[in-house]
């Protein structure tokens, strides 16, 4: 009798140690700290951003997470750490990036383009000619003569993504100076054959001229040159053939987007041939909201701020906060969505870079994509799923962000 006694009261004691030492109160502090410990394993792991993304509870991630193969998702996240100087130290994490795996990058290509535009009016080392000379471009319809400056083109470009803009530098760069260069800094693979003009050679000519008149510099276009197949095994998406379109791999983009706006952080061979008030002049007009630009002004009620800016929530016609910035350029075409861009969040001190691109056509033809439904929330989750790790993750040294504040 003594003996079930015992063991009774054995029994009885061991629930209570349960109940006092095994509650749920309890747990979280254990898992709490094995996440911690888990975290230093992570950043060097090719699943750090995978974690990330699954941690997040948002259908709108959960949903593309599901079949990342088909939504063709790629995502590239650069950490920035500053020294005691303020200089950057970068490092980046992947998910699914991939060159061999094609999209479209639409828009995306004005990013290059852009800065060498740049780069080729210092290359021509002419007195007096500038992003701001008046340039006269002789249309070959026989449409007559449109007059711009670089700076303006870049503007529109940057601002408003505009693709007449686009077709006049591209000319103006060239494809053999454009793919010469490209390859000189390390992009190989990169192949930007397309002006988004319906005819072959839009000019016959770019004028470059003085305050009073006077010819600066005369140039006529070289056109198309012969077209290669672009190195990608699989170059059919839905029904249609890009072998001979353009390709700018997401890693060529975002890095030439972290050399724009970290070019000390690259070695001279990686770097674009700009001055500092080029460099200036870019990260002003990839940061402004279409509102705050003057020159040209643009209309708030058909570019809202976050129009050209899809980690800032493009489904959302408000106003956005103006603490937060995106220096950025997209890409948007037969269902493909891409953004490389710089994000700074002033208010709390944070900075990353984030690329992705993501491919919304369900019925895999040419019409009807769920750029709102799906490619837009997903954008608009993932920047805000970084920032937030941003803001919990230790920096030896705050970063200082005054010094590329534009507003």
């Amino acid at each position: 009798m003594h003996f079930f006694k015992n063991i009774f009261i054995t029994l009885l004691l061991i629930c209570l140690v349960q109940q006092t030492f095994g509650n749920d109160d309890n747990k979280p502090k254990k898992n709490k700290k094995a996440y911690k410990i888990n975290i230093p394993k992570l950043l060097n792991s090719k699943d750090f951003l995978d974690f990330l993304m699954k941690e997040d509870t948002s259908q709108s991630i959960y949903k593309v997470l599901y079949n990342p193969r088909k939504y063709r998702l790629q995502i590239i996240y650069t950490q920035i750490n500053r020294d005691k100087q303020n200089k950057p130290k970068l490092k980046t994490f992947t998910y699914r990036a991939n060159n061999q795996e094609y999209f479209y990058p639409a828009s995306l290509v004005k990013l290059p383009i852009i800065a060498l535009a740049l780069e080729k009016l210092h290359r021509l080392n002419i007195k007096g000619l500038g992003k701001n000379s008046s340039l006269f471009c002789q249309r070959s319809s026989g449409a007559g003569i449109y007059q711009t400056t670089v700076a303006e083109s870049i503007k529109k470009m940057l601002i408003a993504s505009d693709n007449f803009s686009y077709t006049i530098l591209y000319e103006f760069v060239g494809q053999r100076y454009l793919h010469q260069r490209l390859r000189e800094m390390g992009f190989p693979e990169t192949s930007i054959t397309q002006n988004f003009s319906y005819s072959g050679k839009p000019f016959n000519s770019f004028q470059f001229l003085n305050s009073d008149g006077t010819i600066l510099y005369d140039e006529k276009p070289e056109g198309r040159i012969p077209q290669a197949e672009i190195n990608v095994k699989k170059t059919v998406v839905a029904g249609m053939n890009f072998k001979y379109a353009n390709h700018f791999p997401l890693e060529d983009a975002h890095k030439i987007l972290t050399t724009l706006l970290f070019h000390e952080s690259f070695p001279p061979s990686q770097q674009f041939h700009l001055t500092y008030d080029d460099y200036e002049f870019l990260h002003r007009y990839m940061s402004i909201f279409p509102r705050e630009c003057k020159d040209p002004a643009y209309d708030e009620n058909n570019f809202f701020d976050s129009s050209y800016k899809y980690f800032l929530n493009a489904k959302n016609r408000s106003r956005r906060n103006s603490t937060i910035r995106c220096f950025n350029k997209v890409g948007i075409a037969i269902g493909f969505i891409s953004d490389c861009s710089y994000f700074v969040d002033y208010e709390n001190k944070t900075e990353f870079f984030l690329s992705a691109v993501i491919y919304v056509n369900e019925n895999e033809k040419n019409a009807g994509y769920e750029y709102y439904s799906v490619g837009f929330p997903f954008f608009t989750n993932l920047s805000r799923v970084i920032n937030e790790y941003e803001k919990t993750r230790k920096r030896k040294y705050t970063p200082v962000l005054e010094q590329i504040d534009y507003y």
